[in-house]
């Protein structure tokens, strides 16, 4: 039996199951403990598409909060989805495709999986897959220094997008 808490925030369109504290991940409250948040996101949702087959579909900064212990707090659980086995596989060849950096066979993944039209073009996707991981401190994971443009910044500057 679900116990409903704070009536005030109780509407016909809204139930409110329980009050947490915490901080919103988008807040530039996090400082330092950003990268540590976004990895603890990445985990969570592999986890969740990969062992349950069932995610959170929506895990933007405004819907999930850091609590004071650390823990990780996913909110508004409006939009969910399921992935079949064939889906949570593919999610599993493109991390491995990803981590090689072989783009090429990233694409044919895409075009497998029906993500992609099997007559799309593939330069674009390539060179958003690089970008994408040349630029993964844009959630907090990369190394590069806040003085120097991202390469998304770059691609931008050179035509590159």
């Amino acid at each position: 039996m679900l116990r409903l808490k704070r009536w005030r925030f109780l509407l016909v369109q809204v139930i409110t199951l329980e009050w947490v504290e915490g901080v919103r991940l988008e807040s530039d409250a996090l400082g330092e403990n950003r990268s540590a948040m976004v990895r603890s996101l990445v985990q969570c949702s592999l986890r969740q598409m990969l062992e349950n087959g069932f995610f959170h579909a929506d895990p933007h900064g405004g819907n999930l909060l850091a609590t004071k212990d650390a823990s990780l707090c996913y909110l508004d659980f409006g939009m969910t989805s399921t992935l079949t086995q064939e889906q949570s596989y593919g999610i599993i060849l493109a991390i491995v495709d990803l981590v090689n950096r072989d783009w090429e066979n990233l694409v044919a993944l895409y075009k497998r999986l029906g993500i992609l039209d099997k007559d799309a073009d593939e330069e674009p996707i390539v060179k958003v897959s690089i970008l994408l991981i040349l630029d993964l401190d844009c959630c907090g994971l990369g190394k590069r220094s806040r003085d120097r443009p991202s390469s998304w910044e770059q691609g931008a500057a050179s035509g590159v997008t």
